[in-house]
Parts: structure tokens; sequence; C-alpha cells
């Protein structure tokens, strides 16, 4: 796997936007493409425009493979890590309080097999990596809009592809959309884990099942946050073979609801992981959690 040196030139710049407090004085660009020939790059931060979601930003990267055989990125300062197929767009975003960010060093990994690339550009909160319980600014954020609207909700969003051979590099690909949303209202706090297969494959996949035996999983997603594991009161979930079957909707849909709490809301960013069918680890995405300023949270 190559690694992206750290220039401000065409192909060797990745700038992925990241939350960071308090504003920098410069204007925060809103998106910064990129282009290294094997695939374009694109780091962005928009006003949210998401129905499930009431924070007012959105941060997100898009990788496109513009033809490489195999392409494997790996955003260590982002939670961003998985396979894009050939001509097909990896794309994940986060919804956020606040629009603040800057621009700092970060390391991009591409390549048929993960491997470190060096020096990209990133923006994150200032002094911190992008995973680290932001700042106080944005904790105040969440409490105002609670105070204003009675609830608080953030939607995260990427897409999967899951190999399916054991080919190096792996030449099939199932092909997700993944959501996760996370909501307070009235202290009540819902968790929300959606994987769902893309419309369009649900019949190659049969196919390409109904010749393997049992239930096997085809992608298994793993909770790195502790408040949204013991919400689900599991750890992980996986989408199976058999919810290909007929008669079953084509997606692994999972909702929790925690007991009520006296404790305003807080915000913070995390990861969800993914492995395949033998347990490999095949890709990550970030994920903003809504959660109480306490870690006595009881599931019920």
């Amino acid at each position: 796997m190559k690694r992206i040196p750290n220039c401000a030139t065409a192909g060797g710049l990745l700038a992925l936007l990241l939350l960071s407090f308090p504003a920098i004085a410069a204007p925060c660009p809103s998106s910064l493409p990129g282009n290294n020939g094997n695939f374009t790059f694109e780091s962005w931060l928009e006003p949210n425009k998401s129905k499930d979601a009431n924070l007012s930003h959105r941060f997100g990267g898009t990788i496109t493979n513009n033809g490489a055989p195999s392409l494997f990125i790996d955003w260590p300062e982002v939670g961003f890590r998985g396979h894009v197929p050939m001509k097909e767009t990896k794309k994940v975003s986060i919804s956020a309080p606040l629009g603040d960010c800057e621009v700092v060093d970060a390391d991009l990994w591409w390549g048929d097999r993960p491997t470190l690339l060096p020096g990209v550009k990133a923006v994150r909160p200032a002094g911190k990596t992008f995973l680290a319980e932001l700042a106080r600014a944005a904790r105040t954020a969440v409490l105002d809009l609670f105070a204003k609207d009675g609830k608080v909700y953030s939607s995260s969003v990427g897409d999967l592809f899951v190999p399916l051979d054991d080919n190096n590099p792996p030449k099939q690909f199932a092909s997700f959309k993944v959501e996760f949303l996370s909501e307070v209202a009235k202290g009540d706090y819902k968790l929300t884990l959606i994987l769902d297969v893309v419309a369009e494959q649900r019949g190659f996949l049969k196919g390409f099942f109904a010749k393997k035996t049992g239930s096997e999983a085809i992608v298994t997603a793993v909770f790195e946050d502790p408040f949204v594991a013991r919400g689900f009161k599991v750890v992980q979930f996986s989408y199976r073979k058999a919810d290909l079957d007929e008669g079953k909707p084509g997606y692994l849909f999972q909702r929790a609801t925690l007991a009520s709490q006296t404790q305003p809301p807080s915000y913070r960013v995390s990861r969800l992981l993914f492995l395949d069918g033998a347990g490999r680890l095949i890709g990550t995405m970030p994920i903003s959690v809504i959660d109480p300023q306490t870690s006595t949270t009881e599931a019920r």
C-alpha cells in the first residue's frame, strides 16, 4: 500500500475536514478535492440537510476509484477504512453541532492491501485527534439545541464494500449502505443501526450464497463505543446469508431505547468496525453519538 506525501500539490494532498474548537480566523473550506490518478478524493463540510439530524453541519469524505483493479483506503485520522472496488465510490459523513475546523497534517494510506501513506492534510480539533471527546464549545451547542427544541438527533452514514472471495486482492464484493442514528427526546435516548444491502445486488448475492451451507455472517458490525454497546446490550450484529432469503427484508435493522435520563445530552465521535465472514477487520466508519453526560446509563 502506498502513502500520499505531505505536500500541497495535485495528487499529493488529502485535506479532510474534522471538527475544531475554537473557530480559526480563516474561513473553513467547504470542500478540499484531489486526484492522484488512481483515485479522486475529497473532504468536505456543509450545512446539514438531512432530516435524520438537527445538528447544524455535516463533515465527510469521499473516495472514487478511477479504475484501479484494487484499492484499499485507510484514513486513521478520521476512522475511515475500507475497500473501494473499480469505478465505485465510498462516502462517509457524520452530523456535527458546529462548523469550525482547521487543516492539519494526517496520513492517508492506499493500495491493494492495508499500507501507510505519509503526511496527508486533514482537518480536526486543534491539539486533539478526531476520535477524541470534543471541546466544551460542542457540548454547549448541543445543550443549547436541546433547550430550544427539546430533542437532539444525529446521523452517520457510509458505504461499505465487503469482499466475497479470498483472492488477494478480492474480485467480488457485496455492497451495503450503513446508517447509524443517535437521538434524545424528553430524556429517552434511542440508538438505531441499519445495514442495508444495495438493492441491485440482492439477486446476485442470493445466487452467490445458494451453494453455501449454514447461516454464515456476510458482514458483522462492531461498536467501539461502550455507551452504544451497552445500549444495544451487545457489542456486535451480524448480517447473515439467511437474511437474504425470500420473504425477509434486505437489511439488518436494530433499535435500542435506554431508560430515561435526568442528565443533559452530550456529543462525541466514535467508530463502527466491520468484519467479514472470517472475522477479519475490513473497514471502519466514524459515527456521531448523542449520550447522557454520565457513564451509568443502563439499557432496558
